[in-house]
């Protein structure tokens, strides 16, 4: 294979328990590549423990934490000023085996209308499918009828790459072309729904999202705790899951800013008649609240969206050329 430079880009914050089978994972990789981290500011001995034992990692140390979507992008902005081809999106908490990468470039290659390819996700246990990547393999988009999510997991697949409504950021190859058109993370978002919107604008531009059976990795993030109602009301700022709901429709530019304002009103609504027949006063209280933030950002929601719609490489700093 020619050689091709491709970027890994992991955001980390207070990870040490994931960093070497993370880094070390790359370092065995079949095809060459540049590590990129930016640390969200951690407070544990995250920056000292790279700089002592992974000198080939190049660092961005952010003074505060940026969240996951603006910490990628200075490390996107920092590969494709290095000419990088090829940005990889991980985890700290994912790690890949030493074909994956190389793999995915082979079937991104050859497939170039998929702006995003991620290969099959397992659990810790290196064999095992992911529960959440089970879930979006629902969405697969199959030109035989007859094959389904358990010969593509089990390695009985006829294709190669499969087209998917969504998978989530964790492992993610995309294309400087894709990057071109797609550009960086929406910073109206901080944590959680901004890879949700990143595949929204990549469908817009043309693209595809595609699933490559062929290519493995692993993401062992824990699965949450579901919180008791008496643990939830005291959990501050527990309302942060529905802010994120209404910046999804909010931020969609494949469906127009009026029919994404009424998708956000039908939500406000069901929520707020629910908790009203609930007799639920706090949750009351945090449909106000939350719709309150929400309408605070829809100024720069509409700037973002046509920032999304039409900029060369929108959300980052690098040159671009505006309609």
């Amino acid at each position: 294979m020619d050689h091709v430079k491709i970027a890994v880009i992991i955001v980390t914050y207070n990870g040490l328990n994931w960093y070497d089978r993370c880094f070390l994972s790359l370092k065995k990789s079949t095809v060459p590549l540049d590590i990129i981290v930016i640390d969200n500011a951690s407070t544990d001995d995250t920056i000292p423990y790279i700089e002592e034992n992974y000198p080939e990692i190049y660092l961005i140390r952010s003074k505060i934490n940026l969240g996951f979507g603006k910490a990628n992008n200075l490390g996107i902005e920092y590969a494709l000023k290095n000419n990088s081809e090829y940005i990889f999106l991980l985890n700290q908490d994912a790690w890949i085996f030493p074909d994956t990468i190389e793999k995915l470039l082979e079937v991104g290659k050859t497939h170039g209308e998929y702006g995003i390819v991620s290969p099959i996700h397992l659990t810790e246990d290196e064999r095992t499918p992911e529960e959440n990547f089970l879930f979006y393999l629902k969405s697969i988009r199959s030109k035989k009828n007859n094959v389904t999510i358990e010969d593509i997991i089990e390695g009985r697949s006829p294709e190669d790459i499969y087209s998917i409504d969504f998978v989530n950021a964790a492992l993610w190859l995309i294309s400087k072309e894709c990057l071109k058109k797609t550009g960086g993370f929406n910073p109206v978002y901080f944590h959680y729904g901004e890879d949700d919107d990143y595949v929204n604008r990549v469908l817009y531009h043309g693209y595809k999202v595609g699933i490559c059976p062929g290519s493995r990795a692993v993401h062992a993030h824990k699965k949450q705790k579901r919180l008791s109602v008496s643990e939830r009301k005291k959990k501050k700022k527990h309302y942060g899951p529905w802010l994120t709901s209404y910046l999804r429709y909010l931020t969609n530019i494949n469906n127009s800013f009026a029919y994404s304002l009424g998708q956000s009103f039908y939500l406000f609504s069901r929520k707020l008649v629910q908790h009203i027949f609930q007799l639920n006063s706090l949750s009351i209280y945090y449909d106000f609240k939350v719709a309150g933030e929400a309408i605070s950002c829809i100024p720069q929601i509409v700037k973002n969206r046509n920032i999304a719609k039409h900029k060369e490489y929108p959300f980052l700093n690098l040159k671009d050329t505006t309609k």
